[in-house]
């Protein structure tokens, strides 16, 4: 109880969650972006590198950080991880073949605009 009127002294809502939720959770939020943002950097060409925007400055922000910390974190938290994973991988797909559909790829774009509370 005590944690709990200290993040709301701090302006945050406390969220009571069993050990595997949370880990579910965070990976899907933290873990595995930083990871799709490890691929993103591995994947693309140095050329493109070298014309990056502010979009693909946020992966190489993010793929930036301690190497050491998240070999840690990734050893830790594996299983989770791979389930947030295997989400990204289904998304990915989602994307892929909406690319054959202008208007099924525009629901998914709308889709993610909303779920980022700045949906039309």
């Amino acid at each position: 109880e005590m944690v709990s009127v200290l993040a709301r002294g701090m302006g945050m809502e406390p969220v009571v969650l069993e050990a595997k939720d949370h880990d579910d959770l965070v990976a899907q939020v933290s873990h595995a972006p930083y990871l799709l943002a490890i691929a993103a950097l591995n994947a693309a060409a140095d050329d493109a590198l070298r014309i990056q925007g502010p979009g693909f400055a946020g992966f190489a922000r993010l793929a930036s950080s301690p190497v050491e910390l998240w070999t840690q974190i990734c050893a830790g938290n594996a299983q989770a991880i791979r389930r947030a994973l295997a989400r990204l991988r289904e998304e990915i797909d989602r994307l892929d073949r909406a690319l054959e559909s202008k208007n099924e790829l525009a629901l998914l774009l709308i889709e993610a605009q909303r779920r980022a509370g700045g949906g039309q």
